[in-house]
């Protein structure tokens, strides 16, 4: 749907539950979130209906919203946190720690130019395109071996350009001049790592690729599924794999899941120019900003203005252009144009 943009926000970062935007040079936080103030109400959960602004004291450059925490990195590579730490998914060495009600630098060590908030733990991108995992790995989500909460350390895998997590399953793309790699830990019980084996942990591998991805390819994750997208001309392709109980791959195919790479059917004669991930759902706007959906749609999410899942693109029709310089955010149940 679109929103009122009163507060004219020039960015929006959705998680599952909260959003932070960008107005003013000023950030602020709506949805459901620990209640921000002093440490006793902080594990304390609110509904906020109008944003608030967050007090920052730093040049933020990135954020990202996990199920109950966030993160920014600030222009000096530094990264800060508020929200749970009920899984050390901020301060992993402090397990009396359950939250922080004001953002919070967090010491990592190293400079940071990439971050990813999950369902329970961060990840973290050093400048020297190493990855440094924090929170539950109690599916080896994180990548490291140890099944507990309250985990954190660095990977062994390098050159690592992006980090994608799903609900139970992380990917990681590794980028070294003309050549990709993709490595996948976690659930693979919907095949959203498409691997042989649909255990519900899985250590850290190589993920195989189908022959027809090129070597300049990105990732996406929903909950359950990976998506590979890579662009031919001037139209977007895109293959993937894992839950399909809610039409997710997008290939028209009621089968409940699937653990190797499918093509999605892009409807004849459209060129998607961008692809972005709901909770189990996708949105994508072609070169004419027209939006096409597909997935779950339980709580109406899809934009078609009914509640029927869709199992391939579909066109929205009412409402579902984006104008010259408008974006679209989205998460969890929903996603909206500013």
């Amino acid at each position: 749907m679109k929103v009122t943009n009163s507060f004219q926000f020039v960015k929006i970062e959705a998680g599952p539950r909260h959003c932070i935007g960008k107005s003013n040079d000023n950030w602020y936080i709506w949805g459901e979130h620990i209640k921000l103030g002093d440490y006793n109400s902080a594990l304390k959960e609110e509904i906020i209906c109008n944003p608030i602004e967050i007090h920052l004291q730093i040049r933020v450059i990135s954020v990202s919203c996990g199920f109950e925490h966030t993160l920014f990195l600030d222009d000096e590579g530094k990264v800060h946190g508020f929200g749970k730490n009920n899984h050390g998914q901020l301060i992993p060495n402090d397990k009396k720690l359950k939250a922080i009600s004001q953002p919070t630098f967090i010491n990592l060590e190293k400079p940071v130019q990439f971050i990813a908030a999950s369902t329970r733990g961060s990840f973290f991108i050093t400048k020297s395109l190493q990855v440094y995992v924090q929170g539950s790995n109690k599916n080896l989500e994180l990548g490291l071996t140890s099944e507990q909460s309250h985990q954190c350390g660095f990977l062994e895998i390098q050159n690592v350009t992006s980090v994608n997590a799903g609900f139970k399953h992380t990917v990681f793309l590794s980028k070294l001049h003309d050549s990709a790699q993709l490595y996948g830990c976690g659930s693979n019980k919907f095949g959203q790592l498409s691997i042989s084996s649909l255990s519900d942990k899985n250590q850290l591998q190589l993920i195989p690729l189908p022959d027809i991805i090129p070597k300049d390819f990105d990732v996406l994750t929903s909950w359950n599924n990976t998506a590979l997208i890579y662009k031919i001309e001037d139209s977007l392709q895109l293959y993937l794999t894992g839950d399909n109980k809610y039409g997710q791959l997008g290939n028209g195919d009621k089968t409940q899941f699937s653990n190797a790479f499918v093509p999605v059917d892009i409807p004849k004669g459209i060129k998607f120019n961008k692809v972005q991930a709901m909770a189990e759902a996708f949105i994508a706007t072609d070169n004419e900003g027209q939006l096409y959906t597909w997935g779950w749609n339980e709580h109406g999410n899809l934009g078609h203005g009914d509640t029927l899942n869709r199992n391939v693109p579909t066109k929205v029709e009412k409402g579902g252009t984006l104008e010259q310089g408008q974006s679209i955010a989205c998460a969890g149940a929903y996603f909206m144009i500013y």
